[in-house]
This record gives C-alpha cells, structure tokens and sequence, in this order.
C-alpha cells in the first residue's frame, strides 16, 4: 500500500515559467536584431555624380550632374564616393 498524503496528491505540481520565459525573451531578441539588421542594409544616401564627361575649364551646368541612390554600406568600389 502507498501512504501519500493527501494534500500532496491533490495540489497541481509547479511548473517552471523560466525556460518559457527565457526562450521568449529570446525570440523576441532575435526579431529585433534581424529587424535592425534589414534596416542598416537597405539604409541609402544620395550621391552627386557626372552624367557627362567634362573638359578642363568647361562650366558646370545642371545637366551635367545628377543624383543616384547608393547604399550606406556599400561596395568597396564605391568606398571613396561620399
């Protein structure tokens, strides 16, 4: 025969709310870093350039630059261009 008492046998065990909790904390982390993460590498800046070739002396006119878009983190053959 198995003596248990009673009051044991009838109360719910405990669980354990930690690891629940942590992994939320977790994925919750993990959504924000790949959020920011998108963000700094779709982030771009305008960019002047020359859609024509130009001559020592010649005038600068504003046909002859325009704007592009390029990322912030760009390529290292861009590096320079600010």
């Amino acid at each position: 025969m198995i003596t248990t008492p009673t009051a044991q046998a009838i109360a719910p065990t405990k669980r354990n709310v930690a690891p629940t909790l942590l992994l939320l904390v977790g994925l919750i982390v993990l959504a924000l870093g790949a959020a920011f993460g998108y963000y700094q590498q779709t982030r771009t800046e305008q960019v002047l350039i020359l859609l024509r070739p130009l001559v020592h002396g010649q005038q600068i006119t504003s046909e002859d630059v325009g704007t592009i878009e390029v990322p912030l983190h760009r390529p290292q053959q861009l590096a320079g261009m600010t």
